[in-house]
Protein backbone atom coordinates (compact mmCIF):
# COMPACT_ATOMS: atom_id res chain seq x y z
CA UNK A 1 0.00 0.00 0.00
CA UNK A 2 2.89 2.61 0.73
CA UNK A 3 4.73 1.64 -2.55
CA UNK A 4 1.59 2.95 -4.42
CA UNK A 5 1.27 5.98 -2.61
CA UNK A 6 4.98 6.60 -2.75
CA UNK A 7 4.05 6.13 -6.87
CA UNK A 8 1.29 8.53 -6.99
CA UNK A 9 2.99 11.25 -4.58
CA UNK A 10 5.91 10.95 -7.06
CA UNK A 11 3.59 10.58 -10.60
CA UNK A 12 1.87 14.58 -9.34
CA UNK A 13 5.13 16.05 -8.12
CA UNK A 14 6.70 15.09 -11.45
CA UNK A 15 3.81 16.32 -13.11
CA UNK A 16 3.97 20.12 -11.18
CA UNK A 17 7.56 19.87 -12.07
CA UNK A 18 6.86 19.95 -15.69
CA UNK A 19 3.90 22.76 -15.83
CA UNK A 20 5.87 25.06 -13.67
CA UNK A 21 7.33 28.37 -15.06
CA UNK A 22 10.35 27.47 -12.36
CA UNK A 23 11.38 24.19 -14.04
CA UNK A 24 11.75 26.53 -17.14
CA UNK A 25 14.23 28.48 -15.59
CA UNK A 26 16.40 25.26 -14.41
CA UNK A 27 17.01 25.43 -18.29
CA UNK A 28 20.60 26.28 -19.65
CA UNK A 29 19.25 26.55 -23.32
CA UNK A 30 15.96 28.05 -22.84
CA UNK A 31 15.68 32.21 -24.00
CA UNK A 32 16.66 33.79 -21.53
CA UNK A 33 20.00 32.18 -20.83
CA UNK A 34 21.99 31.35 -24.27
CA UNK A 35 22.46 32.63 -27.80
CA UNK A 36 22.36 30.20 -30.74
CA UNK A 37 25.07 30.73 -32.72
CA UNK A 38 25.64 27.93 -35.01
CA UNK A 39 28.92 25.63 -35.98
CA UNK A 40 30.64 29.00 -37.09
CA UNK A 41 29.15 31.64 -34.99
CA UNK A 42 27.04 34.72 -35.69
CA UNK A 43 27.50 37.16 -33.41
CA UNK A 44 27.32 40.42 -35.65
CA UNK A 45 28.32 42.95 -32.96
CA UNK A 46 28.70 43.66 -29.30
CA UNK A 47 29.03 46.67 -26.64
CA UNK A 48 30.35 47.18 -23.46
CA UNK A 49 27.76 49.10 -21.38
CA UNK A 50 29.20 48.34 -18.20
CA UNK A 51 32.03 47.13 -16.18
CA UNK A 52 31.04 43.63 -15.92
CA UNK A 53 28.30 44.14 -18.75
CA UNK A 54 27.56 43.91 -22.59
CA UNK A 55 25.05 43.45 -25.56
CA UNK A 56 25.99 40.53 -27.91
CA UNK A 57 24.02 41.05 -31.30
CA UNK A 58 23.07 38.05 -33.02
CA UNK A 59 21.45 39.55 -35.85
CA UNK A 60 19.53 42.99 -36.45
CA UNK A 61 16.75 42.45 -34.04
CA UNK A 62 18.17 40.20 -31.53
CA UNK A 63 19.93 41.38 -28.62
CA UNK A 64 21.01 39.67 -25.72
CA UNK A 65 22.30 41.05 -22.67
CA UNK A 66 25.53 39.46 -21.00
CA UNK A 67 26.82 40.28 -17.15
CA UNK A 68 30.33 38.34 -16.66
CA UNK A 69 31.49 37.22 -12.64
CA UNK A 70 34.67 39.19 -12.31
CA UNK A 71 35.22 42.38 -14.70
CA UNK A 72 38.95 42.84 -15.24
CA UNK A 73 39.21 47.02 -14.54
CA UNK A 74 37.97 48.14 -17.95
CA UNK A 75 38.89 45.51 -20.27
CA UNK A 76 35.78 45.37 -21.93
CA UNK A 77 35.12 48.94 -22.49
CA UNK A 78 38.69 49.22 -23.91
CA UNK A 79 38.73 46.41 -25.82
CA UNK A 80 38.22 46.33 -29.77
CA UNK A 81 37.93 42.80 -29.61
CA UNK A 82 36.70 39.86 -27.76
CA UNK A 83 36.72 36.05 -27.90
CA UNK A 84 33.46 34.26 -26.65
CA UNK A 85 33.25 30.48 -25.43
CA UNK A 86 30.55 28.56 -26.28
CA UNK A 87 28.89 24.83 -26.01
CA UNK A 88 27.14 23.04 -28.78
CA UNK A 89 26.43 25.86 -30.93
CA UNK A 90 25.25 28.06 -28.02
CA UNK A 91 26.81 30.85 -25.65
CA UNK A 92 25.73 30.16 -22.36
CA UNK A 93 26.15 30.90 -19.09
CA UNK A 94 28.77 28.27 -18.75
CA UNK A 95 30.73 30.30 -21.57
CA UNK A 96 33.12 32.86 -21.07
CA UNK A 97 33.83 36.43 -22.04
CA UNK A 98 37.91 36.44 -23.49
CA UNK A 99 39.37 39.69 -23.21
CA UNK A 100 42.72 40.39 -23.64
CA UNK A 101 44.44 36.86 -21.88
CA UNK A 102 41.58 36.83 -19.08
CA UNK A 103 38.77 34.72 -18.80
CA UNK A 104 35.66 36.10 -17.98
CA UNK A 105 32.99 33.57 -16.59
CA UNK A 106 29.75 34.67 -18.00
CA UNK A 107 27.00 35.21 -14.78
CA UNK A 108 24.05 35.46 -16.79
CA UNK A 109 22.48 36.12 -20.13
CA UNK A 110 19.26 38.06 -20.98
CA UNK A 111 17.57 38.95 -24.36
CA UNK A 112 16.64 42.04 -24.60
CA UNK A 113 14.60 44.26 -27.00
CA UNK A 114 16.74 46.00 -29.50
CA UNK A 115 15.47 49.14 -28.84
CA UNK A 116 16.29 49.58 -25.68
CA UNK A 117 19.61 47.70 -26.56
CA UNK A 118 20.53 50.66 -28.75
CA UNK A 119 19.69 53.25 -26.26
CA UNK A 120 22.24 51.52 -23.67
CA UNK A 121 25.07 53.40 -22.91
CA UNK A 122 28.69 52.70 -21.09
CA UNK A 123 27.77 53.33 -17.06
CA UNK A 124 30.46 53.21 -14.78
Amino acid sequence: MKSHQFSTLLAGLLVFVAITPEANALSSTSNEDSIRVGAYGSVSNWRAVARDQLIIWNGPSRAYLVKVWRPYANSLRNSETIGITRTNGRITKFDSILVRGQKLPIKFIQRIDPQVAKAMRYRT
